[in-house]
């Protein structure tokens, strides 16, 4: 790849796009057509990408991903953005928690510090108005 002919672009994907095997595809398709970058599940139901290569390269990426059984890409939001210099690979990571998961990890934080002050008679912690460690 000339340097010059590199662009990275950031795409949200939407559809039917997440529990379909869509973010494996990318990365195999990232790696196969020489392609730098994450994806990444968002809270929203959406597919967040950030991807590095020629625009053929890029192109190709897509087309690979749509080709998977179950992935239906309905619609597609795209912005260049500036090269990562010294990125080598594309790597699947970790979703944005939602704020309502935020909550429940705190809320089993506090679980666990209440559970344990009751074994140890040393008071962690109270429980915030209102929170229960009730599932949704």
């Amino acid at each position: 790849m000339a340097n010059n002919s590199i662009v990275r672009k950031y795409i949200v994907f939407h559809g039917y796009v997440q529990g379909v095997g869509f973010r494996y595809r990318a990365r195999h398709a990232a790696d196969l057509y020489g392609c730098t970058g994450w994806v990444r599940n968002e809270w929203d139901g959406s597919v967040s990408m950030e991807i590095q290569g020629e625009e053929s390269q890029i192109d190709q990426v897509i087309l690979a991903i749509e080709r998977g059984t179950y992935v239906r890409i309905e619609n597609m939001e795209v912005k260049t953005i500036p090269v990562v210099e010294h990125e080598y690979s594309f790597q699947t990571v970790n979703a944005r928690l939602s704020c309502r998961e935020l909550w429940l990890s705190v809320a089993e934080l506090l679980a666990i510090l209440s559970s344990l002050s009751q074994v140890s008679g040393t008071a962690f912690c109270q429980t915030a108005p209102g929170l229960s460690d009730e599932r949704y």
